[in-house]
């Protein structure tokens, strides 16, 4: 397997580690200084006051989640902007967040430092900064970068042509390495490495921190002849699990697997499902218990699994269950969620088959499409973004209903409307105190108020003089990939990409600043 070095700026990480030399590490020139480090003095630290201790970082963050719970408005303005020359596909940040990866069509992963893009370290060009509003004034800056290889195996590598002449000449082979755009990326919280999926279908285990880029291990691609248990085409997502010892991967062969990052092997092959799998989601523990033998009738309190409508006592039990949480979102390792590009969502659990214990199918007024789709904070419900400017709420304690020829149809208990000209609903995300819910069209992201919705759905048309959503200025004009909310509610981050589909870019990752009123 061929290594791939990435390339760094301003790289320290020799001097915290050692590391054997390889074939490999082609910049031999750089010279390390032999001088004794001077630790710093006693005195250096009484300057500069004391050192705040993990308790007190801990209550810190605990008190900014729990203001983000009770919140009820927030501010959401554009900060800080990271220009690119394509699309970006991905976006992954490490815990705090302090590193901020990306992955665009180009075919390179880039590591930027987040603490010092927010900080202003780097400011935009006049030229930068001409198609972005004011607020707009500080770039990203980039820490390191390099390329989302395919590997290529020794025998692989005798079979490209004139490799023996030319290692026989000068004992190299011609090797070319061969880039992927970066569909997907998952990192791992302290930024020790991240996997990336490949177009060929394989998933590459590449190190993060120490000697970027290169690939420690490579999940096979699958063949015509071989493909049990392997992708055989683009990896499109990637979600590790709490624990980070395993990860799922969904891609465009309608397939999603299980492995485990212990063994390097796959664990589970799931039931092929209908179309491309587009989002992938573990389900936070907090919601109903899913039970795919319930009868449905026209009941509503049947149709609850709870056996009754007692949506206070929900609320409240969800509530108690973030505060003994210390106000976290915690998800499960065994449920989890897929929408396809077909419209559908599948519901799966690790625990009982490899087959979806429910299909949500597409309601019949509705296009099949769903590039986008997340858990409600609850767990109890899913939110889907259509291709017809519209956000679909699906309750999985009543997902489907009897039409009038007999046949369950779903039933969406609440359609979250935008104008027509706003375009394809392309990523959803919902806030933590579960009122809000981010989505990115073509045109906007909007911020969409829940209850103010249910308000003006009951109020008769002549009353209504409120909008239930709030434009956030920063994107326009371009398919949003992937947006990212800081869990203590102070930054958010969105990439614009279509993600190998359909659709333009704006070539720009923005990132935003959220104020609690």
């Amino acid at each position: 397997m061929t290594l791939s070095q990435g390339t760094t700026d301003n790289d320290t990480s020799s001097q915290e580690a050692p590391k054997e030399s390889s074939p490999m590490d082609v910049d031999s020139s750089v010279k390390v200084s032999k001088e004794p480090s001077q630790e710093p003095s006693n005195e250096a630290f009484k300057n500069n006051g004391p050192t705040p201790s993990a308790d007190s970082l801990a209550s810190i963050r605990r008190s900014l989640r729990k203001s983000a719970f009770e919140a009820v408005n927030f501010d959401i303005a554009p900060y800080a902007a990271i220009p690119y020359s394509c699309a970006i596909h991905s976006i992954a940040l490490t815990s705090g967040p302090r590193w901020l990866f990306t992955g665009g069509d180009d075919g390179f992963v880039r590591k930027f430092d987040f603490l010092a893009s927010i900080e202003g370290k780097l400011p935009l060009t006049v030229a930068q900064k001409h198609s972005l509003v004011d607020s707009v004034t500080h770039a990203g800056v980039l820490n390191s970068y390099w390329e989302n290889e395919q590997p290529v195996l020794q025998d692989e590598l005798d079979l490209l042509p004139n490799t023996e002449v030319k290692r026989k000449e000068d004992n190299l082979g011609s090797y070319e390495p061969k880039i992927n755009p970066v569909y997907s990326l998952a990192v791992q919280k302290d930024g020790l490495w991240l996997l990336s999926g490949l177009e060929s279908g394989g998933i590459s285990l590449q190190s993060a921190k120490y000697q970027e880029g290169s690939i420690v291990h490579y999940f096979p691609h699958g063949t015509k002849h071989n493909h049990k248990e392997r992708h055989t085409t683009t990896v499109s997502c990637l979600t590790l699990n709490s624990s980070e010892t395993g990860f799922l991967s969904g891609s465009w062969d309608n397939k999603v697997l299980q492995w485990d990052l212990n063994t390097g092997s796959c664990v589970t092959e799931y039931s092929p499902t209908t179309s491309q799998i587009s989002t992938l989601h573990y389900r936070p523990i907090t919601g109903c218990e899913i039970n795919v033998d319930t009868p449905i009738e026209d009941n509503d309190d049947v149709d609850s699994l709870f056996g009754d409508s007692d949506d206070e006592n929900v609320k409240t039990d969800f509530q108690n269950d973030l505060k003994d949480r210390d106000y976290q979102i915690v998800k499960s390792d065994h449920v989890f969620m897929t929408s396809s590009m077909d419209g559908s969502l599948n519901i799966w659990d690790a625990r009982a088959s490899a087959s979806n214990v429910l299909r949500i199918s597409v309601p019949p007024t509705t296009p099949p499409w769903a590039m986008s789709a997340v858990w409600s904070v609850s767990g109890d419900s899913i939110f889907v973004g259509r291709r017809n400017a519209t956000v679909e709420e699906i309750d999985l304690k009543m997902p489907s209903k009897r039409s009038s020829n007999t046949n369950p149809v779903t039933n969406p208990i609440r359609t979250l409307r935008f104008p027509s000209v706003s375009g394809p609903v392309s990523c959803v995300r919902t806030l933590f105190n579960g009122r809000h819910v981010l989505c990115g069209s073509h045109d906007n992201i909007r911020l969409y108020d829940i209850r103010l919705h249910q308000e003006e759905a009951q109020a008769s048309k002549k009353s209504r003089s409120k909008t239930p959503f709030l434009i956030i200025a920063g994107h326009h004009g371009g398919v949003i990939s992937d947006m990212y909310i800081d869990p203590t509610f102070r930054f958010m981050i969105s990439a614009s990409g279509n993600r190998g589909w359909q659709g333009t870019s704006t070539e720009t990752v923005m990132i935003y600043e959220i104020s609690i009123k």
